[in-house]
Order: C-alpha cells, then structure tokens, then sequence
C-alpha cells in the first residue's frame, strides 16, 4: 500500500502541496454539492453563508497552490506524466475561471454567468474522475513507457503556464461564444398584455428552485387570495382574477441569484407593487411591507421606498403562467436584488410601520440584498 503513495525524491514542499491540493479539491467538491443539491441545502440553510465563503476560500487557496512551481523549481532529475500535469492545470484554471466568473457577478455579462454555472460543475465533475483515474494510474504503475498520453517528461514552467493559459482562455472563449445574450443594463418595463401577435416564449430552466420547507404549496387558481392588510385605509383580498384586472407591468431582467447563477432576460408579467400600494392606501406611516409565503415559513420585507417600478407581484413568466415551483400562482419579484427577496407563493402583503426581519435575513443574509454591492453574504 505505501507504494501507492510514494514520491521518490521528490522535495517535502511538493509533496505536502500535493495533498494539500487533493484535500482542498475534495472540500471544494463537497461543499460545491451541498449548496446545489436543493435536498442538501434546505437542512443546512442556516450554515449556507458560512460554506458559501468556505467554498470561495478553498477555491483560492487551491489555486495559489497550485502556482508553486513558479516560485519553487521543480527536481531537474524527476519526471511526470504528461497528461497528469496537462489534465490538473487546464481543468483547474477552468474551474477557477469560471467559479471567478461566478464569484465576481459585477464584472462579468450575465450571458457569461448564465454558462459559467453549469460548466463549473461540470468541470468539477470531470476533474473528481480524473484524480480517480490518476489514482489508478500511480497505484498500479501504469505509463512508465509509453506515448504521449502517459508519457514522462521534464517538467518546465513554461509548459505550466502554457496549460494553465490554455486552461483560462480557453473558459473565455467558451463562455464568450455559448452565452445567451441577454440584458444587462436599464430595466425594461411595460405596461398592459402582451402585444397582438406576439406569442409566449419557452419557460427559462432554472438552475435550481428553492424551498425553504422541502416542497412547494399545491395552490388551485379558483382556491388562491391574496390578503394586504396592516396600515392601509382600504384592507383587501383579491383572487387571481381580481389581480388579473388590475393594470399589468411587465418588465425583462436578469434573474440573479446569490450563489451565482443568473438567466437572463427573463419576462415577468403581473401587478406593480406601486399600483397595489395606492389601491390600498398604505398609512404615511407605514414604512415597510412584508410579505408572506403560502408555505406558513418563508418572509421577507422591503423599505416602501424599495418599491421601484419594476418590483411587481408576478403571475406569468414569458407570458406563461407560474410553474408550481416558480411560485404559483402569485410570486414577489425584485430584479435589483438577489432572487431570495423575491419570495415565492405570496398570499398576503402587510404594511408595517417596523421591519420583520425575513426567512433568509434571520439566518445571515442581507435585508438589502443589491446585486451591484455583489453577492455578500
């Protein structure tokens, strides 16, 4: 078994930021799925913020790491595999660029994040299967002799650089060609229905949909109201038709969320929360609203002055009606912010004259959740 490990002569310092890698990549992978798997996740919401920033730290630390032959020279007499080295630093500067692209949402194009999600792990995956694969290939001494694929060579820092730039440029050229297009700059925003002749378009998949309880409310359209109480003059519920009545907004944003992906260009379609203040008349007092979800757990709140004119009670998206895990049928929208302000299933709308902290602020996360402050947690 100790052959399986062994590293000849290789210095102390490469062989300790060898496993050190390896330690921090099983980290990364870990802590990578318990914030995407929605099953994982939803236990662990209370420790999200504190992976969110462990998994960012990992990441860099792997990749400083990964950097030591640049300053440290590498034993003139040993040789590695050529693939083993030309696998790890391509796919480790891919999974870098890419989680940058993520991290960094104010630097780069939505069209580019949108992609970048999905690449990220899918690097991420294929990386794990190669170090299983290099396992096997060191424990049984596979390549000694050989072609290309396992042959050994000396190892030069400029054949490091050249695959790790082939590794970063190569995630630029991808993301810059495969990204969606979409709309980064000024809010488009709408009122009325759709225009005559202009059909839905497709439902945009998310990369994942969030519950805080492990399902989502079964709600009919003819069962569904919509309550708006605290401090206003005129208290009303209002079903899905009565919200249909009233004047539409539509607006097209990117959808952002927390953890860093993005779909972009998405179309909202429902009633302006502006409009639903002035047919209730909110109390001049009444400083903030909150809103509550039909899953009896989610909240969340906004300043009233929070309430631009694309921040809306959505009904359709695309001109398509809420899929149940979008929040049908009625769902709070706030393109400005991170997507968990835009709490999903809303059945009532409350003006208060104090702030209720919401579902997500009680467990770490910002109250005013701006996506051009970045994604702090």
């Amino acid at each position: 078994m100790r052959t399986w490990f062994a590293h000849g002569q290789w210095p102390r310092i490469f062989v300790r930021t060898h496993w050190f890698a390896l330690a921090c990549f099983t980290f990364l992978l870990i802590t990578g799925l318990m914030l995407f798997l929605p099953e994982v996740h939803t236990v662990l919401i209370p420790i999200l913020p504190l992976l969110y920033d462990l998994h960012i730290t990992f990441g860099i630390l792997l990749f400083v790491a990964l950097f030591l032959p640049l300053i440290a020279r590498l034993p003139a007499a040993k040789k590695v595999r050529r693939l083993d080295w030309a696998m790890t630093q391509v796919l480790i500067a891919a999974i870098t660029m890419t989680g940058i692209t993520l991290w960094l949402i104010t630097v780069f194009p939505a069209s580019w994040r949108s992609l970048a999600f999905t690449l990220h792990g899918d690097f991420a995956y294929i990386m794990g299967g190669w170090i299983l694969i290099h396992f096997l290939l060191r424990a049984f001494s596979v390549g000694k002799r050989g072609g290309w694929v396992t042959q050994r060579v000396s190892w030069e820092r400029r054949t490091f650089l050249k695959w790790s730039t082939m590794g970063v440029l190569g995630s630029i050229v991808w993301l810059a060609i495969g990204g969606i297009p979409a709309t980064d700059g000024t809010p488009t925003v709408e009122s009325g229905p759709l225009p005559l002749g202009k059909l839905p378009r497709p439902i945009p998949q998310f990369p994942e949909y969030y519950t805080v309880t492990g399902d989502y409310p079964a709600i009919s359209a003819t069962s569904y109201q919509l309550t708006v109480d605290g401090m206003v003059a005129s208290p009303k519920t209002l079903d899905l038709v009565d919200l249909k009545r009233l004047p539409v907004t539509r607006i097209a944003r990117n959808f952002q969320c927390v953890t860093g992906w993005v779909v972009p260009d998405v179309e909202w379609s429902g009633v302006s929360m502006r409009d639903l203040q002035k047919l209730a008349g909110a109390h001049p007092d009444a400083k903030y609203v909150t809103f509550y979800s039909a899953d009896g757990v989610y909240t969340d709140s906004l300043r009233l002055d929070q309430l631009a004119p694309d921040v809306i009670l959505a009904y359709a998206i695309n001109g398509n009606p809420l899929p149940q895990q979008q929040g049908y049928p009625v769902r709070l929208i706030v393109p400005e912010m991170f997507g968990y302000k835009s709490i999903k299933w809303v059945n009532r709308v409350e003006f208060v004259k104090d702030r209720e902290l919401g579902y997500w602020e009680r467990n770490g996360y910002p109250a005013n959740a701006y996506i051009s402050g970045g994604p702090s947690l």
